[in-house]
C-alpha cells in the first residue's frame, strides 16, 4: 500500500499456494531512461500476475498507472471459478498509456477462463481499449475514457489532478 515503483517492471510473479495479491494507492511509472526513442520514460507492463489454480484473490485499486507502453496490468492463466479462484477486482484506477498503438489498460492471455474478472470505475487515457481478451461477461462498469491526461505533470511525478475538461476534471467529476 502506498508504494511508488518506477522503472521498466513493477510487480510480477506467479501468486501460487491460496496466497493474494492485494494492491492500494501505488504509483507504477517509468524512469528517465527512454528506450523507445519517443522522448518519454518507459513501463513495459506495471502488474503481470499469472493465477495458480489455488489463488484466493487479486485486488488492484486506488492505484495510478502511468505513461506505459504495453498494458498497465497483465494477467496470465486466470483460471475458471469452479478451480478454486476466487477472483480478480481492478477497481478505481487511473492508467495513462504513453501510446494508443496496442495499448491496454488489462490484458488477459487466457481468453478461455475469464469468470470473476471485474475491471470497473478506472478512468482510462491514451491505450487503444480499455480491455484485450476480457469476454463480455466481465463486469466492467463505469470505466471512462479520457480525453486529456488527468495530471498536472506526471512526467515529473506531480499526479495532482489537473483542471482539464476530460482529463483530472472528468476524474474529479467521477470521485478520483
Amino acid at each position: 500500500e502506498g508504494c511508488v515503483f518506477r522503472g521498466d517492471q513493477g510487480i510480477g510473479g506467479n501468486i501460487t499456494s491460496g496466497g493474494s495479491l492485494i494492491v492500494d494507492n501505488c504509483i507504477f511509472c517509468g524512469t528517465a531512461l527512454d528506450g523507445a526513442g519517443d522522448g518519454r520514460a518507459d513501463l513495459d507492463t506495471a502488474i503481470k500476475v499469472d493465477c495458480d489454480p489455488t489463488n484466493r484473490m487479486v485486488i488492484i485499486k486506488n492505484s495510478i498507472f502511468y505513461d506505459f507502453d504495453n498494458e498497465g496490468i497483465h494477467i496470465n492463466d486466470q483460471e475458471s471459478s469452479a478451480e478454486n479462484v476466487f477472483g480478480v477486482m481492478i477497481l478505481n484506477n487511473i492508467f495513462v498509456a504513453s501510446t494508443d498503438s496496442g495499448t491496454f489498460a488489462l490484458e488477459l492471455d487466457d481468453t478461455s477462463h475469464t469468470i470473476g474478472i471485474m475491471f470497473q470505475n478506472n478512468a482510462i487515457y491514451n491505450c487503444a481499449q480499455h480491455t484485450d481478451g476480457l469476454a463480455t461477461t466481465g463486469l466492467t462498469g463505469g470505466n471512462v475514457t479520457l480525453t486529456a491526461d488527468p495530471f498536472v505533470d506526471g512526467a515529473n511525478m506531480d499526479f495532482r489532478l489537473n483542471n482539464v475538461s476530460g482529463g483530472g476534471a472528468a476524474c474529479r467529476g467521477i470521485g478520483f
